[in-house]
This record gives structure tokens, sequence and C-alpha cells, in this order.
């Protein structure tokens, strides 16, 4: 993948904490646009703020994860801010603004297949992913090396939301 992605990655309403995922090659650049301090390390969950202008929008925790060591195979930000649509939003509005483009339903999951971070298994959902029913749910392991990497993720539901073509406030569930 050459381009960078972003997106809400917890569902809509109001919640102590949002998450705004990024992915791709400028994910770093990006965040180094808007975090200080700018250099968090990676693994790391860092204190901070993202500024607009010099001003703090908000004060956050940022986890920087460079590939392929990620959930997506790729470089890869996560910013933890304040709860709630707008906060959340305009925070993805500032990383879109900055390069990124707005992920499709689903889109950081499809990227951690084609990377090889999971498999799709035939027998549904995880309960970790939105899976309703842990007996079904179960997926044969090779090993206990597969479970730490993340393997055998895979189908859950896509937005369902109706305002779900909007990238700002796309719900960020995975399909």
């Amino acid at each position: 993948m050459q381009d960078t992605i972003a997106a809400v990655s917890t569902p809509p309403g109001e919640g102590a904490v949002a998450l705004i995922r990024i992915s791709g090659p400028d994910a770093a650049a990006i965040l180094g646009k808007i975090f200080h301090p700018s250099n968090p390390v990676p693994r790391r969950a860092t204190h901070g703020r993202i500024l607009e202008n010099g001003e703090t929008v908000d004060r956050v925790l940022v986890t920087v994860f460079q590939a392929p060591a990620s959930y997506t195979g790729e470089d890869m930000v996560e910013i933890g801010c304040h709860g709630g649509i707008l906060l959340a939003a305009h925070i993805l509005e500032m990383v879109l603004r900055l390069g990124a483009r707005a992920a499709e339903p689903g889109e950081f999951t499809q990227r951690a297949f084609l990377n090889g971070k999971l498999d799709l298994t035939p027998d549904g959902q995880s309960p970790r992913l939105g899976g309703r029913n842990f007996g079904k749910s179960r997926h044969p392991r090779r090993n206990d090396n597969e479970l730490r990497c993340g393997q055998g993720f895979a189908n859950a539901s896509p937005c369902e939301e109706p305002d779900a073509e909007d990238p700002l406030l796309r719900c960020g569930k995975l399909t």
C-alpha cells in the first residue's frame, strides 16, 4: 500500500476515550506535524498535546508502531484523545488535511490481511471483534505464537450508522 489512511476507530457516541488510527508510510510524519513532543518512543504510550496553530487542541496518549510490528504490518499511529464525536472528528480532520485519506470501512483489517498479519478462518467471528458466541468463534491454532501475533481475527460487521459515508462520522468498525 502506498497511501496513508486514517479513521476514528472507536464507536460513535460519548465515551471517555476516542481512538484515531493512522496507517501507512506517512503516519509518523503526519503525527510529527501535530503532536508535541515530536518524537515518541515506538511501542510506548507517550503523553503529549495535539497542536493546531500553536494552540493545544487536546492532551492525548500516542502510540507509534513501526512496520512490520503493527496491526496492519505498516507504520501506524494511534492517538487516544478525550472522548466525544466532535473532538475525535476534529483531530481526524487535521490528519486528513496533512495528507492522509479517510479509510474505507474495513481497510485497516484488509491491510492487515494483505500484509500477513491475520488469516480468514471459516469459524466466524472472534469475540475480540464482536463475536456473539465464544464457542463458535474458537480458532484452531498451531501454537501460542499465532495468538501473540494477532492472527485469526476477521469478519467483524461493517458500520451500519446512517452517516457511515461521512469519513468524519464513520464508526471505524472492522469489516
